[in-house]
């Protein structure tokens, strides 16, 4: 692209390579765990970096996570390499930085492929699992839990600039054994639950919408407990 307008091809002008390929396929790879082929600790952790600042960004705006999480306790700590039977995508440990409290996020190498608009997505639904299992004063059950999540987990899909937000999100169904739901309904629970505190990605009130829209038959898929859990 001749970037600056001047007719001529030099150093301040940009390349474009253009491809093709099957998004659909493609993003349902993504939730595929293959092993690596580079060393961990060879591997750029740029991905997981903009995972974390995600939740760290998202919490400061959710009615549940803010309390717990409003100066940016959660870092990086890169791709780790998993057991045998680890097929998990994420993982959090929680320890301590000069006298405070931290969660350090360390991402599955398995899924190094993995597109950034996707382990963010991921991102924010674990760490709400995870805080929902490690504090003891957290708000909600376990069916509200599994909601907050998929509000959180839609949320990054829209905040983020990826084009690829329904296919990223039917596969992340998939890949965690839920039912299918409707994004859009998600979307809608999440902006009319916002009320005056400014709950821009996620609230208890967008909770208790959202569980009022699905159905019957849904909400009961939703309380099983192989449901909302990684399943490659």
């Amino acid at each position: 692209l001749d970037r600056d307008h001047d007719g001529q091809a030099d150093i301040f002008d940009k390349l474009v390579d253009f491809d093709t390929f099957n998004v659909q396929s493609a993003t349902k790879e993504e939730f595929v765990p293959t092993e690596p082929t580079h060393p961990v600790d060879k591997m750029v952790g740029i991905k997981p970096h903009l995972a974390v600042q995600t939740i760290n960004r998202l919490s400061l705006y959710n009615e549940v996570l803010e309390p717990l999480n409003n100066t940016g306790k959660v870092i990086s700590g890169g791709w780790y390499k998993p057991q045998e039977n680890d097929y998990s995508i994420v993982r959090f440990e929680k320890t301590k930085i000069n006298g405070k409290t931290a969660y350090v996020m360390k991402a599955n190498a398995r899924y190094s492929k993995m597109s950034e608009e996707s382990l963010r997505a991921v991102a924010m639904y674990e760490f709400t699992r995870y805080m929902a299992e490690t504090q003891p004063n957290w708000k909600l059950d376990d069916l509200d839990t599994k909601l907050m999540g998929l509000i959180l987990a839609s949320h990054s899909l829209h905040t983020d600039s990826s084009y690829r937000d329904y296919e990223v999100w039917n596969q992340f169904l998939k890949a965690y054994n839920f039912p299918d739901i409707d994004r859009s309904l998600v979307e809608w629970a999440k902006e009319e639950g916002e009320g005056r505190g400014h709950f821009y990605s996620g609230s208890i009130e967008a909770v208790r919408l959202l569980k009022e829209k699905l159905s019957p038959d849904v909400l009961e898929k939703l309380k099983n407990k192989d449901v909302g859990v990684i399943n490659p």
